[in-house]
């Protein structure tokens, strides 16, 4: 079996010395008849990340290196991996079951899985900065693997074990990303600008991030931009130009010469110059501009023909909304970026 040791610069977020990052090589996903190949640790060591690389030679060391990873691991109260809750950790568990080895810490100890639910990993290093080196497939990584148990090829083997140390590295830049976002609060808000048809919020991080990055959830006219030469953040929220209805209680309202009025007003006139309003003729409509977010459930709620909820947005009486918007726009990057 092969051991190996990097020694690279630390990044400024980087958890504690009781901390690691985890990642495996296999021959497959199979638990069952695929080997275990490699596996690598990322952990701190002073001030720089100490990474430790093991990689068979031969299939008969995998119960070895199962052994060692439990003494490895059991040094660490947090472990972090992309997707371990569904791989590795599922991977782990069934073989050391096979070799009959103890994998009781497997469930107990503290699994902190970086992978977003829905991200795909190459366009979340693309979003943060992390540029590869290397750019073997898992699928290729595999086939490269399986033809390693089958005798020594240096050339296999500096391949494989590059790509977990990459693996490794994308997991800090992952990392920092993640504590670079869970940061984001109110509290750092420097600025905030309304014009006809966009808000537009500065915030000053006291964390800041190495490499500027930008992202968007078009649907609902949300846009974000980090830049990392000044230590901003912005956010933006664009209204769009729109012809919604406003739907109030039918019980309340008459028409009365075609326009809704109320029933307080409405009751004052003869009964033949009034109409009872409905479920489906009881609304306003207006054409202005629109933000596809509810801030108060007792204001006028507008409405598209799917029903999606609405605010008008008019710059100069927007200011009580400015705050809720800010926290609802920090909630939705967080959620769909982390």
């Amino acid at each position: 079996m092969l051991y190996i040791t990097h020694t690279l610069p630390l990044s400024s977020t980087f958890p504690t010395a009781h901390h690691c990052f985890l990642d495996l090589e296999t021959t497959g996903l199979s638990k069952q008849h695929d080997f275990l190949i490699c596996l690598g640790l990322a952990s701190r060591k002073g001030e720089t990340l100490y990474i430790e690389q093991w990689l068979l030679e031969n299939g008969s060391e995998e119960k070895d290196l199962l052994h060692l990873l439990m003494e490895r691991l059991s040094a660490y109260n947090k472990i972090y991996t992309y997707g371990g809750k569904h791989f590795e950790w599922p991977f782990f568990i069934e073989k050391l079951q096979a070799y009959g080895l103890d994998s009781s810490f497997l469930t107990t100890c503290h699994l902190v899985d970086l992978k977003p639910s829905k991200a795909k990993r190459s366009i979340l290093e693309m979003h943060i900065g992390f540029h590869r080196i290397q750019t073997t497939s898992g699928k290729e990584l595999a086939k490269l693997a399986k033809l390693l148990l089958q005798g020594p090829n240096p050339s296999y083997a500096t391949l494989i074990l590059e790509h977990n140390k990459e693996e490794l590295l994308s997991l800090q830049a992952i990392f920092n990303y993640t504590q670079f976002m869970k940061q984001l609060s109110p509290s750092i808000l420097q600025d905030s600008h309304l014009d006809t048809y966009r808000v537009t919020f500065t915030l000053k991080p006291l964390q800041l991030y190495n490499t500027s990055f930008k992202g968007s959830h078009e649907e609902e006219g949300v846009a974000y931009h980090y830049d990392a030469t000044t230590g901003l953040m912005f956010l933006y929220a664009k209204a769009r130009h729109l012809q919604l209805k406003a739907y109030l209680p039918p019980k309340d309202y008459y028409f009365v010469e075609g326009k809704l009025l109320h029933k307080s007003l409405a009751k004052l006139l003869p009964t033949s110059m009034r109409q009872k309003a409905t479920k489906d003729t009881c609304y306003l409509e207006q054409t202005g501009y629109y933000l596809p977010f509810v801030f108060e459930k007792d204001s006028l709620i507008w409405q598209d023909e799917a029903k999606h909820g609405y605010t008008l947005y008019d710059a100069p009486s927007f200011e009580p909304h400015l705050l809720p918007l800010l926290e609802l726009l920090l909630k939705k990057i967080t959620q769909k970026s982390i």
